[in-house]
């Protein structure tokens, strides 16, 4: 793992979701070339993490066709791109343990992110038959952007005809959605419904 790599802060928000009766596996990924990787590198990590949740996931009890993939703050980015592709990148074949089936995740979740252009023009042009169910979650004491950027996308996902939620948290900061019960509430859901 490269130096200064980011591990762990999730984890409470991954133990809340296993309290709750989900299999919940915890990916790291290489964020941009800060982290030796490119892009497209990026969204590979995390296209390699559904598929080795699909492949590991059955011995903890998880079901491999139902994966809801989650991604908080930078890490919405690539969970975006993975989710609303209908064909995800390839993670490149040394940088991947064993995976099985879809990298596509069934659902996703972006909670206090940023959205690239790449993920609204996604958005406009995925055929309605490849559309999977998005959720947003986003705290009210957030960054003003990235409250404006989480409305924005649930506008654009709406007028494309995706099932999507916003769940708005106003008294969550950034990493208090993390925490926050609606939140929370809302992931399971996901894992329920698909």
């Amino acid at each position: 793992m490269p130096p200064n790599q980011i591990v762990g802060y999730a984890d409470d928000f991954g133990l809340a979701i296993a309290d709750r009766g989900a299999v919940v596996m915890t990916a790291n990924w290489r964020q941009s070339d800060q982290f030796s990787a490119s892009p497209a590198q990026s969204v590979g990590d995390v296209a390699c993490a559904v598929g080795v949740a699909r492949a590991t996931g059955p011995v903890y009890g998880a079901d491999a066709s139902r994966l809801v993939l989650v991604g908080h703050s930078n890490g919405a980015w690539p969970v975006s791109e993975v989710g609303l592709n209908p064909s995800p990148a390839r993670p490149e074949a040394a940088s991947c343990n064993a995976t099985s089936g879809s990298l596509r995740p069934e659902a996703i979740e972006l909670m206090a992110g940023s959205y690239t252009q790449a993920a609204n023009d996604l958005v406009a042009s995925v055929p309605a038959d490849e559309h999977i169910p998005v959720m947003i979650a986003q705290g009210g004491m957030d960054k003003a952007d990235t409250v404006t950027a989480a409305r924005s996308l649930q506008t654009l996902l709406a007028a494309n005809s995706w099932v999507s939620k916003l769940v708005e948290v106003p008294t969550a900061d950034h990493f208090g959605i993390l925490s926050a019960p609606a939140n929370l509430d809302a992931v399971m859901g996901l894992t329920a419904a698909y």
